[in-house]
């Protein structure tokens, strides 16, 4: 993909990533009994699962900036780890969650992740030049 479109798909993916968290926010804000569900019951290693996942990903799309705009964050260790981290979480929600995903869900997930898997591989592994004054 070109620059201009990495570009586009970074700005589009912050924008919709930033509203659903105030989305989410708002409804946790406004229902006390719904953000303290989160932390009890038989769901609650899951919810706190999705909570690490969604940290992630937005700790990702600061790399997707990094890797668009060649710029280094953090160092290349925590970006291979994240890395790691998101393609368990992908092809564990393909695995785990095939029987129950809407084809549609599936293309919108995969269309979402995986410009931003590609985008933190090359990040970590191609633009060895970024990194060359963090090894130091």
């Amino acid at each position: 993909m070109t620059k201009i479109v990495w570009k586009i798909y970074y700005w589009l993916i912050l924008f919709v990533s930033i509203f659903v968290l105030g989305v989410f926010v708002f409804i946790l804000a406004t229902d006390i009994n719904e953000f303290n569900s989160i932390f009890e019951g038989k769901r609650a290693f899951t919810n706190l699962y999705d909570i690490f996942f969604i940290l992630l990903f937005f700790i990702s799309v600061l790399g997707l900036r990094g890797f668009i705009y060649s710029k280094s964050y953090f160092i290349k260790e925590l970006w291979k780890f994240i890395f790691f981290m998101m393609l368990v979480e992908y092809f564990g929600n393909i695995i785990y969650s095939f029987n129950d995903y809407d084809k549609l869900e599936y293309i919108i997930d995969s269309a979402v992740t995986l410009p931003i898997l590609y985008a933190l591989y090359q990040y970590v592994y191609k633009m060895n030049d970024l990194w060359k004054n963090n090894d130091d």
